[in-house]
């Protein structure tokens, strides 16, 4: 699949991403990838690779990174969002491979939303626990990805939001706050 390139980024040589539910990367990969590098249990790789958007491969056909999301109502805003969340190889971690995953995530969901292939969330939710990001990334609106900042937990991660183009906010008329 083509790979955005914001800020001038790339993926380097020999990688690419693919679509998961393309068929090109089976969930037995995806599962190892997670295992070996001791990131989730047998049976929690299993459970997590429904949740599976893009696979990055790299040289030698090797499963380095995965997006996954999940829909969930969210409580605070009172409407569903796709609950986004990177991982990528120890090893592969030094480039633009989570940014460009992000990226290009963001497109396939908000695609998705567009084409009306499936509307059930309005956008992406995602929650920051990387420290150097949280510190060198503080803007309110991540300038490329659109990400904008919500809030704060009480663990201290940063929450961030994206909507898709042409979402509409939720109308509850039943209820007025002050």
């Amino acid at each position: 699949m083509e790979v955005p390139a914001p800020e001038g980024r790339s993926l380097p040589a020999g990688y690419r991403f693919e679509r998961f539910a393309d068929g090109a990367v089976d969930g037995d990969r995806v599962t190892r990838l997670w295992t070996s590098e001791g990131a989730l249990s047998e049976e929690e790789a299993r459970a997590r690779v429904t949740d599976v958007v893009l696979v990055a491969v790299g040289p030698g056909d090797e499963v380095v990174a995965v997006s996954t999301a999940w829909l969930q109502e969210n409580e605070y805003l009172e409407m569903p969002l796709w609950n986004y969340r990177t991982f990528v190889s120890q090893a592969h971690r030094g480039g633009d491979i989570a940014f460009l995953l992000l990226h290009a995530t963001r497109d396939e969901l908000a695609a998705r939303y567009a084409d009306g292939a499936d509307t059930r969330a309005s956008g992406i939710l995602m929650e920051v626990q990387n420290e150097i990001l949280k510190k060198h990334r503080a803007q309110g609106v991540w300038a490329t990805s659109r990400f904008a900042f919500i809030g704060e937990d009480d663990r201290g991660a940063h929450h961030r939001v994206y909507y898709f183009p042409g979402a509409a906010a939720p109308v509850r008329s039943s209820r007025v706050r002050a």
